[in-house]
Formats: C-alpha cells, sequence, structure tokens
C-alpha cells in the first residue's frame, strides 16, 4: 500500500480579464501592469512561451531527441525552477548543428 498528498501549483491574478484598447500602427502600443502571486510554499516558473529565449532554445534542442511518444511526450528527468537541460542533450544538439 502507498499513501501520499500531492502538491498542485496554483497562480493568482489579480485580474481575469485583460483588455486593450486599440492601437494605431507605428504608435508606442498600449501596456498595463498585471500582479501575479504564487500562494503556494514552493517556487513556481512562470513564463510567456513566445518572449522566452531559454524555452525557445530548448525546445529545438527537445525535437531532435528520440524518444518521443504517440502523444507528443517525451519523458526527462525533473528539474529545478530555472535549472537548464541536462549537458548530455546541450552536448547532443551541438554536435547536430
Amino acid at each position: 500500500m502507498c499513501r501520499g498528498i500531492g502538491l498542485e501549483p496554483r497562480l493568482e491574478f489579480e485580474r481575469n480579464l485583460v483588455e486593450f484598447g486599440p492601437v494605431l500602427p507605428h504608435s508606442m502600443g498600449d501596456e498595463q501592469d498585471i500582479v501575479v502571486k504564487n500562494p503556494c510554499k514552493f517556487p513556481i516558473e512562470f513564463y510567456s512561451l513566445e518572449c522566452d529565449k531559454q524555452y525557445l532554445e530548448e525546445e529545438k534542442i527537445l525535437r531532435l531527441m528520440k524518444g518521443w511518444d504517440e502523444y507528443n511526450t517525451i519523458l526527462l528527468p525533473p528539474r529545478q525552477v530555472n535549472d537548464k537541460l541536462p549537458d548530455e542533450l546541450t552536448t547532443f544538439y551541438e554536435g547536430k548543428r
């Protein structure tokens, strides 16, 4: 018999909806500040996929790896927040470029 308690990451957003007004081409655009809080007792990594350069580089590396299943999932060891990919994967990628 095995028992345990799981910890589920949760983030709290100051607002649920963010609306931007119209913006003219070549203008300064529009900015809004949004407060995001982590109520958990452990760190959570939170990032935008389109803007995170480390994520984009890691995606290139991982797409070359073998081991993806039919659900487009690959199993890797867990990492701490802000940890990089294992050196073996980075070395493999450098050899393929």
